[in-house]
């Protein structure tokens, strides 16, 4: 088997290498070695797919040609670190060749493809745009500001459901491809249908990590148990595009000096809330009402639920129960919630449905 390397082009944090093989890409894997022996996955993407039409074959590249198959491996770009990236063989395992990606020089050649073949580095730059829905594949959505040194960067990850859930294991790499130890927390778990095939079903899963105001380069790895891996990578500019994004979204609630001015003159006051409780407490049992408060719990940070319960046992009105309906699943994150509740009213997601049930 050979290995041949035909260009190369950046964009959107990622290094894309054109390579010609003598073996078909969905026979081949790829992993990139750093300077101290750490591994990354990346992807071998396909150039053209089986049944495109012929003008979107001439247009992207035959799938194969004489033998051989044209296909882009997708590799991150870290801050001056140099990589080795060897392809091999999935069923073998047999290494089928190696070649070196270092930033500065992938710089160069891709200014060099741009300017003398730009058709063809418009092709493999638009890959990622062209995968097929079935890959898995992840995606930065926004860094929010936490404090002055941290933010919380929320992301996606999509993999095809084959009939039951699968879990999925997230890697964190520095801009020196150092592995963080980063704790991912579960935001979203749920199936989507599949965009290009509606009968289809897609496991999308949506994380957050906190990062430092240091940590601007960064490579994030998901990888479902039985499936390929799949990265993106965040670089210092995207990383500021974020944070600026997010902060002019919220800059108008910040500078509204009317809204400042209102709520001053009507938020309640410490003689306000006693006023409001002696109200309460001289009304008749039947006359006051039994007010429900019902949240859903998925693995939320702790101090999350120990604020929501401070701000409701705050309140001047104090007839009320608070059921949590929670979905959190089993593990140490689970058992953490539950014990944060065990003072209060809570109910499981099985409960809740045989109590819909009944009414």
């Amino acid at each position: 088997m050979t290995l041949q390397i035909i260009g190369l082009c950046r964009g959107d944090g990622k290094g894309y290498v054109k390579i010609r093989t003598s073996s078909s890409p969905d026979e081949l894997t790829a992993f990139i070695n750093t300077e101290d022996n750490d591994s990354i996955q990346c992807p071998v993407i396909s150039i053209g797919f089986p049944g495109e039409d012929k003008s979107a074959c001439e247009k992207w590249g035959d799938f194969s040609h004489k033998n051989s198959y044209e296909s882009v491996v997708a590799v991150p770009l870290l801050d001056n670190t140099k990589l080795t990236v060897r392809i091999k063989n999935r069923n073998t395992h047999e290494e089928i060749g190696t070649f070196l990606f270092h930033p500065l020089f992938s710089k160069v050649k891709s200014r060099l493809t741009y300017h003398e073949r730009p058709e063809f580095a418009s092709q493999i730059r638009g890959i990622e745009q062209r995968r097929i829905s079935g890959s898995p594949h992840t995606y930065v959505t926004g860094i929010y500001p936490i404090d002055e040194q941290h933010y919380s960067c929320r992301f996606h990850v999509r993999y095809p459901y084959f009939g039951q859930k699968e879990s999925c294991t997230i890697s964190v790499y520095d801009a020196a491809a150092h592995k963080l130890e980063l704790k991912p927390i579960v935001l979203e778990d749920s199936l989507i249908s599949d965009p290009h095939d509606p009968t289809q079903h897609i496991h999308e899963l949506v994380y957050s990590i906190i990062v430092t105001a240091e940590q601007k380069t960064l490579c994030i790895q998901a990888k479902p148990a039985s499936q390929d891996a799949c990265f993106t990578c965040i670089l210092p500019p995207m990383f500021d595009g974020f944070v600026n994004g997010a902060l002019d979204m919220t800059k108008h609630a910040f500078n509204d000096g009317g809204y400042q001015i209102w709520y001053e003159q009507h938020r309640a006051t410490t003689a306000d809330i006693q006023n409001q409780r002696r109200v309460c407490h001289s009304w008749t049992e039947k006359d006051k009402p039994l007010i429900s408060i019902v949240t859903v719990v998925f693995r939320p940070p702790v101090e999350y639920l120990q604020a929501l319960v401070k701000s409701i046992a705050a309140q001047s009105y104090e007839k009320f129960e608070v059921l949590f309906v929670n979905v959190s699943g089993n593990g140490e994150e689970a058992r953490e919630i539950n014990d944060t509740l065990a003072l209060i009213s809570m109910i499981h997601d099985s409960e809740l449905l045989q109590r819909k049930t009944k009414a």
